[in-house]
């Protein structure tokens, strides 16, 4: 008898380990090796400010669950990495730098948006260029008041789109920049690359983290 309840016990305990319950499989979400997360902090995007938070805080949680690594991005008329690659220590761990970067201002810095300078950014991380898997979230209105980083952007857009095992997902963009995101990373498969306007952002990034 003491044999059985022992056994029962192991069953149980291995169940718990691997997710699996009453029969159900466990969740097919694959963790990657890095997450990136960049945020558009121009002043044009001051009004969606919160959400962004939000949304990076949703990525941050899922983070510190898994262990997987972090890099955290602010672009405005410049690129620049203010934390990472680590793990966040807790779903609160980055909450004095995102008080600190991305609050919401009408400085004469952020009335310029360059995310070709971002993708270029990026591609020059030696952390995005080894990992085994990557999944970068841009959170941005998709405006680019630079009109001569086109070429540029495109061009580092293939770059990363030529990552070996990359996953992008561009959210709050407004209507009139998704053909230029989408054109720009056409090299990347339907499955791994996906735009979401202001009112479906929440939905696209729940199925991109969980997939």
């Amino acid at each position: 008898m003491n044999n059985a309840i022992n056994s029962t016990l192991l069953l149980l305990v291995a169940a718990a380990i691997t997710g699996c319950s009453s029969g159900r499989s466990a969740p097919s979400r694959t963790e990657p090796a890095l997450y990136i997360v960049c945020i558009d902090r121009s002043s044009s995007t001051n009004p969606m400010r919160q959400k962004q938070i939000d949304q990076f805080n949703q990525v941050v949680t899922l983070a510190a669950a898994d262990g997987t690594p972090i890099e955290f991005w602010t672009f405005d008329r410049r690129a620049l990495c203010q934390w990472g690659p680590q793990p966040p220590r807790s779903s609160e761990a980055l909450f004095g730098i995102e008080q600190k970067t991305i609050a919401p201002s009408n400085s004469e810095n952020r009335h310029i948006t360059r995310p070709a300078l971002l993708l270029q950014a990026i591609n020059r991380d030696t952390t995005f260029i080894t990992a085994k898997s990557v999944d970068i979230l841009v959170l941005t209105d998709g405006d680019n008041e630079v009109p001569t980083d086109n070429s540029l952007f495109t061009r580092e857009a293939a770059s990363i789109a030529a990552h070996k095992s990359v996953k992008v997902a561009v959210l709050d963009i407004n209507p009139e920049n998704r053909p230029t995101w989408q054109h720009a990373f056409r090299g990347l498969p339907q499955s791994r690359f996906l735009v979401a306007g202001d009112t479906q952002s929440v939905k696209t990034e729940d199925d991109f983290l969980n997939n």
